[in-house]
């Protein structure tokens, strides 16, 4: 399924084109119109063009029930979630991996949006053609500005570049009117292209780069803290922490967290050593759950630091874990209750740094 889903939405606009072309048209100075891509056959007349036409109804019908299947899955995410339905997630992850949870509608609209352009070329005359995509291009930029779906901000730059670059050449093909100098065009063209193609080739090596590529992490200690307990031994803890290694590489939510949903993959790949500072409920807490499961996963040390009131979690409450947590929050990320039964075996086995409220 998810291959599957990936190849169409991959090729959702080249797809629509291809079943719509009996319905593009060019006209001739004997008022006549021919399908473009089949200059012998007459639009709207004889036979052969009226089969044509409704082949490619039958076509459309393709992406059209393809779009309502996002529509009915998006629909059943919320209730999919609420449930802990990681299979869900997983099997439909084409659809919502790469935008936030809070911007998964932006899936249908991106859809939306490349239906419509794929339809533009049925439009009779390039003048309504130009100027319909101008439309769909200026609304897309100003939407997406707004919106920022993409998880990673990069992601997001890029985006808003490419659709600026392709407004651009579209404005450009008006030049390709009667009359104007087709060479100029041309060079105008190849280089808007250019600077279009540039940013996209560079982008894999410096992608690849970031992904395999050595890196230094951002910070040496992530604070893993339920506020309402530890909050400000949390705070304490990362001045003493700055004061120590002359510089601040602590991760605490309240100063560094920008974007909620960024913030397993901070722990993932952006953290040297997770510091639990562990209270009676902290492990009962969604949100440092998942940062303890998270650091497991991906091989990152775990430090607790635990206060009086903090016992490690016995076996019984590791089991039962799914009745003890929310994981509707956690489901969104793909973490069900065997990841975190298997953090908190591992957890389990630890040494710990114990503390007394009086900080002795």
């Amino acid at each position: 399924v998810g291959s599957c889903g990936t190849v169409a939405m991959a090729f959702f606009i080249a797809i629509c084109v291809s079943v719509l072309t009996p319905l593009q048209c060019d006209d001739h100075p004997n008022h006549k119109w021919t399908v473009v891509e089949y200059p012998t056959v007459l639009c709207w007349e004889g036979t052969t063009h009226q089969v044509m036409v409704l082949l490619s109804f039958i076509g459309m019908s393709l992406p059209i029930c393809f779009v309502s299947l996002v529509c009915q899955l998006l629909r059943a995410f919320p209730e999919k979630m609420a449930t802990g339905s990681v299979n869900f997630l997983n099997t439909y992850a084409f659809l919502w991996e790469r935008v936030k949870p809070e911007r998964r509608w932006y899936v249908l609209v991106h859809l939306i949006r490349n239906l419509v352009v794929a339809m533009v070329p049925v439009l009779p005359g390039d003048f309504w053609q130009v100027s319909t995509l101008q439309i769909i291009f200026n609304i897309s930029i100003a939407g997406f500005c707004i919106a920022l779906p993409w998880r990673l901000m990069l992601t997001n730059v890029m985006e808003i570049l490419v659709l600026f670059f392709v407004l651009r050449l579209v404005s450009v093909a008006a030049f390709f009117s009667t009359g104007v100098d087709e060479n100029t065009v041309a060079w105008i063209t190849v280089g808007l292209c250019t600077v279009l193609v540039v940013p996209l080739v560079l982008a894999v090596p410096y992608g690849l780069w970031k992904r395999f590529g050595p890196m230094r992490k951002s910070y040496k200690y992530f604070l893993c803290h339920h506020k309402a307990a530890a909050g400000s031994f949390a705070r304490l803890l990362k001045l003493q922490l700055v004061e120590d290694e002359k510089r601040d590489n602590t991760f605490i939510d309240s100063d560094n967290l920008s974007d909620l949903d960024s913030l397993f993959e901070v722990v993932a790949r952006n953290v040297d050593n997770l510091v639990v500072i562990g209270t009676a409920e902290v492990l009962t807490r969604p949100w440092c759950l998942g940062e303890v499961i998270t650091a497991y996963l991906n091989n990152v040390r775990v430090r607790p630091v635990v206060f009086a009131d903090f016992d490690m979690p016995p076996d019984a409450f590791i089991k039962d874990i799914y009745n003890i947590v929310d994981f509707s929050v956690l489901a969104q990320h793909g973490i069900d209750d065997s990841h975190a039964q298997d953090a908190l075996w591992a957890f389990q086995a630890l040494r710990t740094i114990r503390i007394s409220k009086n900080f002795d």
